[in-house]
């Protein structure tokens, strides 16, 4: 059997992202926008859409890395809205 492939975010899902020892960021709840992007104020906008989750982990500490030293992020899912799903029957 196949291994499973990962989510991809989308846009109109929606997000939390925790930072280690960043309280800036961390409990944040955002929507990936129409154009693919989540913005928060520390960092612009990051480009999340068709990234799995682990990837838009790692992009976003990329944009943190010039406030925080190795910095450690965590994203979740709150809302699954870009791939909507019809159950018939």
């Amino acid at each position: 059997m196949p291994a499973p492939t990962p989510y991809r975010l989308g846009p109109g899902d929606t997000v939390t992202i925790t930072g280690w020892r960043s309280e800036e960021i961390s409990g944040k709840v955002l929507k990936v926008e129409d154009d693919g992007r989540v913005t928060m104020r520390l960092f612009g906008a990051v480009a999340v859409s068709r990234l799995s989750v682990r990837e838009a982990e790692a992009a976003l500490a990329s944009k943190l890395d010039s406030f925080f030293h190795q910095p450690q992020v965590t994203l979740s899912v709150v809302e699954y809205a870009s791939q909507p799903v019809s159950v018939m029957g």
